[in-house]
Formats: structure tokens, C-alpha cells, sequence
């Protein structure tokens, strides 16, 4: 299913501007393997207690959608979780059957498409040019945002494979991180961070060889980075600098917006107020069920750019409060496991998915379903009594 998906973007704006009956090609792949998925998951495994709080936020979010009249809206949003518990529950399955190791090496050669197809867009000096003049180098992808999604799950996967020798995850890993660079998406070079930071905290402990594999890494991190970032993201930064000397208030409603204000860190902080104030300011009730899946905020038509925010707009109160209990649950699980260093893979999973939604969109799209049911499923699988 995983591969599958990552099949139909590699056809690239065919996929995407090809329409029959009225969906895309790539709609219409995703909802085709995840029907295959879920009919071929023998049905005991829908009863799984881990995958019910789950439920709860499609249901929510359906009775949402209902409610408020988004009826096409309403039915990608159920594809798209079906395609996450079809995902997390075979994953899981897989996990049991198998063991993680087997697992999840096999299920890092279904990355080889989407960075092989980046690889190809490096070779051939084919990036996509930004408006601000950036380089992003994404493959056959028509988003940096949703190829780096593919990365940070390709990432999660080497930080969570059990590597016999050690120098091998770390190759893995600069593969990783010269993968977010090429892409050139700073929402998730930074939420990237605790993805790796956790394999370095692991091989900092007592031992003869520690000390000098982390010092041979400081000081590649040292050399390697500064050549290669500023060529790559450029100014990208800058705008996070000046926000935090405090020059600029951006916390206020969307009217009082400056024309330059409105472009500062891509206009999220002006897209992030309009959402926040467009659920404030609405009736009683939407306050508390949202606007439905899909729905934008008054004078918008781009979504979020920060999941907690979009969750708050189109499902309400109820469903931010559902989201952030359901997710807390699957954080006291990974308290549960043992050994600590996959609690510390783990605990570092659900950090850069936490910074990763606070800038894009994460949970309505398919690539963002595949991280979450690769965290998801690992959480229950280590945490399970059975495994102890």
C-alpha cells in the first residue's frame, strides 16, 4: 500500500490533471489500494483495542462533515483514514508476524521510488524553482511539503531499524538529512531535529569507541553543514530571526495585518491568525464541531499550514480536545516500552511530528498518514505486553 502510493506520484502532473469520473488518477489509486487493503485484512483485526481511539476522530470528523453540508470533502477525509488504519493495522500485523527487523528493512525499499526519483532530479539539474527564487529538488512531486513528508517517514524508519552496526544507521541518516536539504522545506529541516538528535544521545554511552564516533560526527556535522546548507536554503532562515528579536507582532487579528507583515515566514503567521480567529469569531456550535473537513477559513482559499489550528477550524473544540487526547494516549504507551532506546526513537517520532504539523499539513494527506502509521503501529507493537 505504502509503495503504491509512492507509484502513483512518480507519474507526476499525469497523476494529478488526468481525470476520470471526475477524480484524479492518483484519487483514484489511493482509494483503489486502500479498499484492497482493507478487504484483505482478515476482520479481527478492525476490533484491535490500540486503533478504536482512532475511530473516534473519524467519526467525529464525519458527523462534522454531515452536519455542515461537506459531502465531497467528507469522503476524502474518510478515505484518507481509511488509508491509515489499513496501513497501521497490516504494519502491525507484519510486526508480530515477522518481527520489526524484517519489517521495517523491507519497507525501506519502498522509499528507494521517491528518493530515487529525487536522486534523478538532482542528476538531471531539474529543481523546482520557488517564487522567492529557492531551489527545491522534489523529484516528480509537485510540493516540497509532501516529499519531505515521504522523507521524514523514510527518516523514521532508519531511526527505528535495529542496525547490527551502528555506522550504518548514520548512513542512513545522511541520506536522510541531504534528502530535507535537497527538498529545501524548512518547516521540516526543523522538525526533522529530534529524529536526529535521538540516534546520537543513544551512542553517547559508556564505551571505548562512543566518544570517537561522536566526535568524527560533530565534526562532519561541523564541516559538512555550513558548506552545504546556505547553498541550499539560502535566506530561508532569516525570517525566524527576526521574529524572535521581537521587531515584529504578529499575534493579532488578520485585519490589522500589514502588507509586509503578511508575507513574513511565507504568510503562515497571517494564514495562522485568520484560522485562529475565523473559530473564534464563529456561531456557538461551530465553535464546538467545526466548519467540516476541508473547510477554509473567511478570505482564504490555502489551508492551515498548522494542524492544530486547521483541526480546531474544521472540527471545533471537541475535536482538538479528541486529537490531542487521543495522541496523548499513544505517548503514555511509549512510556511502556523497553529497551530506552526504542522509547527515546519513539518519544522522538511524535516531537517531529508535533513540530512537523505546527507548520504543514499533516493528517489529510495520504504521505503524512504513512509516517503516522509507521509511529503508530511501532508504538503498539513495542509497547505490547505480548512482545514482553
Amino acid at each position: 500500500m505504502i509503495w503504491g502510493r509512492f507509484a502513483l506520484s512518480s507519474m507526476g502532473e499525469i497523476a494529478v490533471r488526468t481525470s476520470i469520473a471526475g477524480f484524479s488518477v492518483i484519487a483514484l489509486g489511493t482509494i483503489a489500494i486502500t479498499a484492497i487493503g482493507l478487504l484483505a485484512m482478515p476482520l479481527r483485526l478492525f476490533g484491535r483495542p490500540a486503533i478504536k481511539p482512532f475511530y473516534l476522530i473519524a467519526a467525529f470528523g464525519a458527523l462534522s462533515g454531515l452536519l455542515n453540508g461537506a459531502y465531497v470533502a467528507l469522503v476524502i477525509f474518510l478515505v484518507t483514514w481509511c488509508y491509515f488504519v489499513a496501513c497501521a493495522l497490516l504494519l502491525v500485523r507484519a510486526f508480530e508476524q515477522h518481527g520489526s527487523k524484517v519489517v521495517l528493512r523491507c519497507l525501506l525499499w519502498a522509499f528507494l521510488l521517491p528518493l530515487g526519483s529525487q536522486a534523478l532530479s538532482v542528476a538531471l539539474g531539474a529543481p523546482k524553482v520557488g517564487p522567492d527564487g529557492s531551489l527545491s529538488y522534489i523529484g516528480t512531486y509537485g510540493h516540497e511539503s509532501v516529499f519531505t513528508l515521504v522523507t521524514m517517514a523514510a527518516t523514521l524508519g532508519v531511526v527505528l531499524n535495529p542496525w547490527r552496526r551502528p555506522r550504518t544507521g548514520f548512513f542512513g541518516l545522511g541520506i536522510m538529512i541531504a534528502s530535507l536539504l535537497l527538498a529545501n522545506y524548512r518547516t521540516m529541516i526543523i522538525a526533522a531535529a529530534p529524529l536526529f538528535i535521538a540516534p546520537i544521545v543513544q551512542v553517547i554511552k559508556p564505551g571505548r569507541h562512543a566518544l570517537g564516533r561522536v566526535a568524527v560526527l560533530v565534526v562532519v556535522l561541523i564541516v559538512v553543514i555550513p558548506e552545504i546548507a546556505p547553498r541550499l536554503i539560502g535566506d530561508r532562515f532569516d525570517e525566524i530571526g527576526t521574529l524572535s528579536s521581537g521587531e515584529t507582532d504578529l499575534l493579532k487579528p488578520p485585519e490589522d495585518f500589514t502588507a509586509r507583515e503578511k508575507d513574513v515566514l511565507s504568510a503562515r503567521a497571517y494564514i495562522w491568525s485568520s484560522y485562529f480567529y475565523g473559530s473564534a469569531r464563529t456561531e456557538p456550535v461551530q465553535r464546538l464541531i467545526g466548519h467540516g473537513p476541508d473547510s477554509r477559513a473567511p478570505e482564504l482559499t490555502v489551508h492551515a499550514h498548522n494542524e492544530f489550528l486547521r483541526i480546531l477550524f474544521e472540527f471545533g473544540l471537541l475535536g482538538l480536545l479528541l486529537w490531542l487526547a487521543v495522541f496523548a494516549l499513544q505517548i503514555v504507551k511509549v512510556l511502556d516500552v523497553d529497551p530506552p532506546h526504542l522509547r527515546l526513537a519513539l518519544l522522538a517520532g511524535y516531537a517531529s511530528l508535533f513540530l512537523g504539523a505546527m507548520g504543514t499539513a499533516y493528517f489529510n494527506r495520504p504521505e503524512g498518514m504513512i509516517f503516522l502509521a509507521i509511529l503508530c503501529a511501532s508504538t503498539w507493537y513495542y509497547s505490547s505486553p505480548r512482545r514482553a
